[in-house]
Parts: C-alpha cells; structure tokens; sequence
C-alpha cells in the first residue's frame, strides 16, 4: 500500500471509529447535529481560498444554517515525529477560518519532535499520539477562552474524550496479576545477582548497589527534576518514563526518609511494567484502589489499582523482604527480652504498645526507611496480632484506613 493510501486508510479508520462513538449516544450531543467529514473545505480569509482538511466533526444547532464549532483534525502517518514546522503550518491554516469557532487536534502515528510539544502548548492544539508500540497520549489544553460560554467548552471537552477513547485502547495489555508472594521471590532473585549476601545475611538492601547494577547492567538512568506533574496537572513525587528508560525523582523527597521508597517504587515499574502496554489517559482515568475495612486489604478493580499495588508491593519487599524483617524483628524482640518471638502481639496494654512502638522504631533505623512504612509492612506480612475489631474501636479502625491511604511512604 503505497503512502497515500495508508494516510487515507489511518483518516477513514479514525472517522469510523469517531463517528460509531457520537451514533452510539455516547457524547451528550444529539447525533443528528454532529457531522463527522473528511476532506471537507472550509474558506480561508488569510488565504483568501478553500483550505483542505483531513477530517473535522461540525457541531451546530439544528435551525442554524452554519455550526457553531467545528473539531479539525489533522492526521499525521509520517515515518518520523511530527516536526514543529508541520504545527504551525497546522495552526496558520486553521487560523484563517473566522466564520466560527474551531477546535485544533492533531493526531500522529510515530509521535512528535520536542519542540512541537511547546509550540501546540502555545497554540492551544490538542496533541494525540497513537503509538501501536506504546499507546501514548499528550494533551495540551490552551489557556482559559472567556469569550467562549460554559457549554462550548463542555463540547469540547466531550469530543476530545472521544477522540480519545476511539483511537485508544481502554485496557492495558500484558499485565500480569502477580501476587505479593511471587513479587517477594522476584525481589529477592533481582538481589541476589547484585549481591547474595543481602538476602543470605539479611543485611539492609543498598540501593546505591542497585541503582548502580541497573544502570550497568539495564542503561536505566535515575535522573532529578525539578517539577513533576501528570496530566491532570497534580504534582508528582517519582515518574517512570519507559520510552526513556529514565527515573525522575522530584528534589522533594530527596534526602528525606521518603526517598527510598519512592525511588524503590519506581524500580518497581520499571522492572514489573516495562513491557506494558497502555495509554497514559486510560491510565490516569481509572479510579484510585478502595480498601476494604472487612476484609482489610486493598480491593484491586482495575488494571491502574493492580500496577500502582505491584509497584509498592515491590518497594517493601526490595527496602524490607519478607525473610530480612522477620529475622530483624527476632533479632530485636531476642535483646527485649520478649519471649515470644518472630511476631508482634498488639493490644490495649501500655506495655504492649510501647514495645511495638520500640520495635518498629528500631527497625525503621535498621533499613533506613519512615516508621509508617514499617508498620504497613508487617501488617501486610501479617506479623502483627490483634484482638478482633469491635464496631465501636474506632481508633484501631482509622490507623487502617490511615494506612491503606498511603500510597508513597
């Protein structure tokens, strides 16, 4: 198939797909005032004749002789990133069009050059990148339009959504739903070949000996940057970037207590996630993990829930395995003088909560990590035992919803 003829192919499959989701009710406007085109005219003042575009959606009122907004949609099946010059060529067409309000998508099969990301940030152009290898997506929404009333911008919301949702796939293919038993044996091979003796003499897990085995042995980089945000615009503490096989760590954390978890669950996406497949705004979109009181564990709905639990399931076995604190927590119950070893028995009584608060402090010391992480992890290793709940304990209640929050220790 020549190239021509693929471009047409990617434009036809992307009008179908728009069009089935706009048919099938799915956006709140009614169907009958939606008009999915492609190769359609629209007059160009600058340029003073018909400019061409690949496809666009018109959205109008239905006594209305012209729309109201139109989406133009630029489909780009190059063999190579977008360059910057082909946004703004982009953006000079559409700019000539006065006659109505106009929406500026550009959709690209292999990505987009750096500087193109800036410049359709400027331009207010929504980028979407239909990476089949890794499902990508970049979204640059423009600055805030106040000449454009409330319910246009919910249009325009809604049809980038759909773009969105028929260009993407909605699953994350290749993920595995591993157990905190089969992560543990993970982590506990990946250190032995950086060196046996971390899980044969139970000693502290060195991550400066793993970062610097990653990067020999995997060309991982483990960089700082100054901000981190998601797409939604929260900030964040640590990202994995996989096209990049790169760490970023936010200076936040840094040289806190913090970091080596942070640092830890980043190892863990990229050692467990690597070869996943998914789109950043499936991603993103999926709610957070619940966690149950009745069952007192997290209630993993979605493939989000089950990576995020994977890669803080692998930062507490890499900072603390399973074998390492239950040795430890022996070690230090032996010097207490406590007689039953190997597990903790937490209760009411004075006596019993200020060893718990001894133990866990001395072994948040031993593998340089907060008390908190600590504390979740031998709850999670069931090593702690407790009366049942009543309705009425209130207190033990909240310290495991206060847990069960903690997604970054």
């Amino acid at each position: 198939m020549n190239t021509v003829k693929i471009g047409d192919a990617f434009e036809a499959r992307t009008k179908t797909l728009i069009r089935k989701i706009i048919d099938n009710h799915e956006l709140s406007i009614n169907p009958a005032h939606c008009i999915v085109q492609e190769k359609v005219k629209y007059h160009s003042v600058k340029r003073k004749k018909e400019i061409i575009f690949d496809l666009s959606i018109e959205v109008r009122h239905p006594k209305a002789n012209k729309p109201f907004l139109v989406c133009i949609i630029e489909c780009k099946n190059l063999n190579k990133p977008v360059p910057v010059d082909d946004i703004e060529e982009f953006e000079s067409k559409v700019d000539g069009i006065q006659e109505f309000q106009t929406k500026k998508i550009v959709i690209a099969k292999n990505g987009f050059q750096s500087g193109a990301f800036d410049t359709a940030k400027t331009l207010g152009i929504t980028l979407i990148d239909v990476d089949e290898e890794g499902y990508t997506i970049v979204l640059y929404k423009p600055e805030k339009q106040f000449n454009i009333d409330t319910k246009q911008l919910e249009i325009e919301e809604e049809l980038e959504n759909a773009i969105r949702k028929a260009l993407l796939p909605d699953k994350i293919e290749g993920l595995k739903k591993l157990s905190a038993k089969g992560i543990n044996g993970i982590v506990v091979e990946f250190l032995k070949k950086i060196d046996s003796n971390i899980t044969e003499r139970y000693e502290k897990t060195p991550l400066d000996k793993v970062t610097a085995y990653l990067k020999e042995e995997s060309s991982l980089k483990i960089n700082d940057s100054n901000y981190l945000f998601d797409d939604s615009g929260s900030e964040q503490l640590g990202f994995y970037d996989v096209k990049k096989k790169a760490i970023y760590i936010s200076p936040k954390v840094r040289n806190t207590v913090r970091f080596p978890f942070v640092l830890a669950h980043e190892i863990g996406h990229f050692i467990l996630h690597s070869e996943l497949k998914a789109n950043q705004f499936t991603y993103d979109n999926f709610k957070d993990s619940e966690y149950s009181l009745f069952i007192q564990k997290n209630i993993l709905v979605n493939d989000k829930n089950w990576i995020e639990w994977q890669a803080n399931c692998f930062a507490a076995s890499l900072l603390m395995p399973e074998e390492t604190i239950i040795a430890r927590l022996i070690d230090i119950q032996t010097k207490m003088g406590i007689s039953k070893q190997g597990r903790i028995y937490l209760d009411n009584q004075s006596i019993n909560k200020i060893d718990f608060r001894s133990i866990v402090e001395k072994l948040a010391t031993f593998f340089g990590v907060s008390k908190i992480s600590i504390e979740y992890r031998l709850e999670s290793l069931g090593l702690i035992d407790r009366p049942a709940l009543s309705d009425k304990d209130e207190s033990g209640k909240e310290f495991l919803r206060t847990l069960s929050k903690i997604s970054t220790f």
